[in-house]
C-alpha cells in the first residue's frame, strides 16, 4: 500500500514466490484499484526443486490459478520463467497457447524472463515478446557490453529490470561473515563471491564526489534508471522503509552520461563473477 500511494504501480510476481502467497498478497491489496496497477507473473516452474513444466495445459491450468490468486480476470504480463531455448524454439504449441490466452482477454502482452544473457539475444532472433526480463545492475552490466540493450530497442522490445541490487548485495549490508536462513539461496554462493559483491559498490563510488546524502540502494538503483532501454527495475521490498528508500531513488532521477561512463569503466576493469 505504501508503494502504490508513493507513485509505483508496477509488481512483478510468480506462483513459485511463497507458493502463490506473493500473488495473493498482491491480489488482496489492490483488488479495489485493480484498473490503477500493473501485475505481472509468470509460469513455467512447478517447485522449488528447479521442475518446469511449458505443456498447453499447465501454462493455462497455472495462468487461472495466478488469475484466482490476483483477484483478477487478466494479467497485464504474462513471463515464461526460464524456459530453456531450445523448448522454445521447437514447440508452436506454447506460441500458440500464449496467443489463445491472449485472444481471450487473459493476457494483455507476452514476456520471457531468461536465465541468461547468451539466451535473450537467441530469443529475439527467432521469437516476439513485448518485454523481456534480465539481470542488470552496477555488478552485472552485460546487456550493455553483448549488445542485447541495442537489439532489444531495435525490435521494440522493453526490458524489466531484474536484480538491481545483486541480491541484496549492492546496499551494504552482508557480507561474507552474513548467516543466511538456511533456505536463502544466497547461501549456494561461495564466500569469494559473497565477498566480491559486497565489497563492489565501493570500487564505483571511491571517485565520485556529491553522492554522501544518498543511501548505498538509492545510488544503484539510479544506475538501472539511468538507461532509457529499462522500462522498469524491479527491488524487493519487505518494509515500508525498503519501499520509501526504492522510491527516492526513483525521484533523484538518473545520472549523467559522465558518471554512467565511469561507471561503465570500473565495470570492465573488474570481473565480477567468480568462475566455478
Amino acid at each position: 500500500e505504501t508503494a502504490f500511494n508513493l507513485g509505483v504501480n508496477f509488481f512483478d510476481t510468480s506462483p513459485l514466490y511463497g507458493d502463490g502467497h506473493s500473488e495473493n498478497l498482491i491480489g488482496e491489496t489492490f483488488k479495489k484499484v485493480r484498473n490503477k496497477v500493473i501485475f505481472v507473473t509468470k509460469v513455467g516452474y512447478k517447485d522449488f526443486t528447479g521442475l518446469q513444466d511449458f505443456s498447453p495445459s499447465y501454462i493455462k491450468s497455472s495462468l487461472n490459478k495466478s488469475l484466482k490468486r490476483l483477484k483478477t480476470d487478466y494479467v497485464d504480463i504474462y513471463q515464461l520463467h526460464d524456459i530453456p531455448i531450445d523448448l522454445l524454439n521447437n514447440s508452436e504449441e506454447i506460441s500458440d497457447t500464449l496467443q489463445d490466452l491472449k485472444k481471450e482477454g487473459k493476457i494483455r502482452f507476452l514476456g520471457i524472463s531468461t536465465k541468461s544473457q547468451e539466451d535473450s539475444i537467441k530469443i529475439l532472433d527467432k521469437n516476439h515478446f513485448d518485454c523481456m526480463q534480465i539481470n542488470f545492475n552496477l555488478i552485472d552490466q552485460r546487456a550493455i557490453e553483448n549488445g542485447l540493450f541495442k537489439k532489444c530497442k531495435e525490435n521494440n522490445v522493453a526490458i524489466i529490470g531484474r536484480t538491481p541490487l545483486c541480491f541484496g548485495f549492492l546496499t551494504g549490508k552482508y557480507n561474507k561473515d552474513t548467516i543466511f536462513h538456511k533456505d536463502d539461496h544466497r547461501n549456494r554462493w561461495s564466500t569469494e563471491q559473497i565477498n566480491l559483491w559486497a565489497s563492489a559498490l565501493k570500487m564505483f563510488i571511491k571517485e565520485l564526489k556529491n553522492f554522501h546524502d544518498q543511501s548505498n540502494t538509492q545510488l544503484a538503483l539510479r544506475f538501472c534508471l539511468s538507461f532509457p532501454e529499462i522500462s522498469t527495475t524491479i527491488p524487493g521490498m519487505l518494509i515500508e522503509q525498503h519501499v520509501i528508500e526504492n522510491v527516492s531513488s526513483s525521484k533523484l532521477g538518473g545520472f549523467t552520461s559522465e558518471v554512467i561512463q565511469e561507471f561503465k569503466k570500473i565495470n570492465s576493469q573488474k570481473d565480477f563473477f567468480i568462475k566455478k
